[in-house]
């Protein structure tokens, strides 16, 4: 007779989720890859040999004006950053010259500083700047793209003499992939591109498959001139696992691959249960990473099956997700959330389809009346998610589930 498997998945801040399973009934279990063990070395390493394109020290003059693009929730950027001023410095740099721009991260609260590993004397002489949609004057018009469309980005940027995009290589809904290039369109232009660009994933597409809106991405980068990026891939615990720097189309290619290899989940059947786990990451633990994880095991959950997810969630609902309040039905949504457009909107687009297609189940701090509200079904411990396992037909496990990516793997 064959004995159970103990399976554990990381979940929240600090907590693990452990629970044993017949072997007959486990379809696959998917553990997040680790941080990296030293990521200062792998930094320095990243920067001493970038991909098809000279050391950044080389390529920068002492009286360059530096824009440094950090896209938002990149795992480790203080230290990515303090890592492209170790570069800088060695062209003799002024601090003065450089700065930080973020786009604005309208789907959660406070950005963090990433200066907080620069040199205490570098600190307060490199500028940090968020990026303001609403801001006319915050924009430039760099160029019209090859379709005629007049492209706007952050004055920052454009008149930059130097552009070092920094980001996370990550699944992406709405882009496939996102990295290299991402953070430019629409998050450093203005609020009328960022409306226009609102939308949902394209879930009968392949990540690899062609996307209008990572072109345009691509050509944006290749209007304003810049070649040199440094991209990271998450691990779990909210670090990076795995670290290149270069010329953005050599990146994009080892980057997309290492994605591939360590975050696509692959199996051959859809299980009657998909149980996935949401740790903190670099962009918190909100409701973006809960339906990103959501999204996740749609992809690979069979219809009228069951989602289990173990989260820490305590932030309250956007203004979309909160529509399934009042909603008799999930599909009752669709039309408010296209009138409303909330910031929200692709989040509570995606959980209303996958709750057109399976039971959610979701552990977290929020009141349990709360959850229900949602149309979700609420766990009070895990002790609950245990007993759903148990009773399950079969099941596959994903650990860190808002990163990767399902795959039904063709006969």
């Amino acid at each position: 007779m064959n004995s159970s498997s103990l399976l554990k998945l990381k979940y929240g801040l600090q907590r693990q989720f452990s629970c044993s399973v017949e072997p007959e009934k486990l379809l696959g279990s998917f553990h997040a890859p680790k941080p990296l063990e030293n990521p200062l070395d792998a930094i320095k390493k990243a920067f001493d040999h970038p991909r098809d394109f000279p050391s950044l020290y080389q390529a920068i003059l002492n009286d360059d004006h530096v824009a440094i693009i950090l896209d938002t929730d990149t795992p480790g950027a203080s230290l990515l950053i303090a890592g492209v001023w170790e570069e800088l410095s060695k062209s003799q740099v002024d601090p003065q010259n450089i700065v930080i721009v973020q786009p604005c991260d309208l789907g959660s609260g406070e950005q963090y500083d990433p200066r907080a590993d620069l040199p205490k004397e570098i600190q307060t002489k490199i500028r940090w700047s968020v990026h303001n949609p609403d801001d006319e004057s915050a924009c430039a018009y760099l160029a019209s793209t090859a379709a005629g469309e007049r492209l706007y980005l952050s004055r920052e940027v454009t008149e930059a003499d130097v552009v070092v995009m920094i980001g996370q290589t990550a699944f992406d809904r709405r882009l496939g992939y996102r990295g290299t290039t991402s953070v430019l369109y629409p998050g450093l232009s203005n609020t009328e591109a960022i409306k226009k660009s609102q939308g949902v994933g394209h879930r009968e597409l392949a990540p690899e498959d062609h996307r209008p809106l990572r072109d345009l991405n691509n050509e944006a980068a290749w209007l304003l001139g810049t070649q040199f990026t440094v991209q990271v891939v998450a691990s779990r615990d909210g670090q990076f696992a795995h670290i290149e720097t270069g010329e953005i189309e050599s990146v994009y290619s080892a980057m997309t691959q290492w994605l591939e290899d360590h975050w696509m989940i692959k199996i051959d059947e859809r299980p009657e249960m998909v149980i996935a786990s949401v740790d903190i990451d670099a962009g918190g633990h909100t409701w973006r990473q809960v339906v990103s994880a959501i999204s996740t095991a749609r992809q690979l959950v069979r219809r009228e099956g069951k989602i289990v997810l173990l989260t820490d969630l305590r932030e309250k609902p956007g203004t979309g997700i909160s529509l399934l309040k009042k909603a008799h039905e999930p599909r009752d949504c669709y039309e408010p959330l296209r009138q409303i457009a909330p910031d929200d909107q692709a989040e509570a687009i995606e959980l209303l389809d996958a709750l057109e297609h399976a039971s959610i189940y979701l552990l977290s701090q929020l009141p349990s009346e709360e959850v229900e509200e949602l149309h979700l079904v609420a766990l009070e411990s895990p002790t609950e998610a245990e007993r759903l396992i148990d009773a399950a037909e079969n099941c596959v496990f994903v650990e860190s589930a808002q990163h990767a990516w399902g795959r039904i793997q063709e006969a």
